[in-house]
């Protein structure tokens, strides 16, 4: 997420793991220096130990 977002994030909050399985997904909190806002993150592919996912804001 802070290569999307070009910054660190004061804090990510998300309630549950997110699974290693195509299509799982997972809202979580984003607290940034200038504002919060939620972000899904959703499991796009599995090969091995590698995961990939996709982040978008809410």
């Amino acid at each position: 997420m802070q290569e999307q977002l070009r910054t660190s994030a004061k804090s990510v909050d998300c309630p549950d793991d997110l699974e290693a399985e195509v299509g799982a997904s997972v809202q979580c909190n984003v607290v940034m220096p200038d504002r919060t806002f939620d972000v899904v993150a959703k499991v796009t592919s599995v090969e091995g130990g590698n995961v990939e996912f996709d982040i978008n804001e809410v």
